[in-house]
């Protein structure tokens, strides 16, 4: 069986209202003769989906990267350990993990703290963040990681930064206003399947290309 393993924020993840619907396990649905393997969580930066790319990428056949939004950082405490949930016969997701810290630019909760973090140290955190943000710094960072993402991922896109990032976004493939469902830009179940359709019609033939090679 054909291993894939996917790498995201929430526009990869799903979120808490959509009941974690999301495009990999809509993939993993319509393709039942392969493994899909999702390392996506809420709130992630850039570099926290890098971490968690390095660490797990040489275990899969294939490896899909979605970029997400630059105003974004992530603490991950040095107690993290990766553990997968499995959700059908071909999925798992990332477990919940409250070691796992996440600032953007939508706000902070510190009601949701958990974990080794203490939620007055978190707010002074992100208050510190966002006074001293440069959006110039995280972009060009940004940027370089979406080029790194480029050359070792089998296939990368956006979801609405192509004017940052010059990758496919699936906002130019589908009424992306019709299926969103928050202020967040998710998509609802109806949203996902289909985001799911585009990425396993490019899935198609990088496999194709994977047993050319051999």
């Amino acid at each position: 069986m054909l291993k894939i393993g996917t790498y995201g924020c929430s526009w990869t993840a799903g979120t808490f209202e959509t009941n974690y619907e999301c495009w990999p396990d809509y993939l993993a649905r319509m393709n039942k003769n392969i493994q899909v393997d999702n390392y996506s969580t809420g709130g992630l930066s850039m570099q926290a989906i890098l971490y968690l790319f390095e660490k797990n990428r040489k275990n899969y056949d294939i490896n899909i990267v979605k970029i997400t939004s630059q105003i974004r950082h992530t603490f991950i405490d040095e107690t993290f350990e990766i553990k997968l949930e499995n959700k059908t016969d071909n999925y798992k997701c990332l477990a919940h993990s409250p070691e796992i810290l996440t600032f953007n630019a939508g706000g902070h909760n510190k009601e949701h703290v958990r974990g080794p973090w203490k939620a007055r140290n978190t707010m002074r955190m992100y208050r510190t963040m966002f006074e001293n943000y440069n959006d110039d710094y995280a972009t060009v960072q940004c940027q370089a990681l979406a080029k790194y993402f480029k050359h070792k991922a089998d296939f990368v896109f956006c979801h609405r930064h192509k004017h940052l990032y010059d990758l496919p976004q699936i906002k130019d493939v589908i009424d992306f206003d019709e299926f969103v469902v928050d202020d967040g830009h998710h998509f609802g179940p109806a949203g996902a399947n289909l985001e799911a359709q585009w990425v396993s019609i490019r899935l198609d033939k990088i496999i194709k290309g994977l047993y050319n090679k051999r």
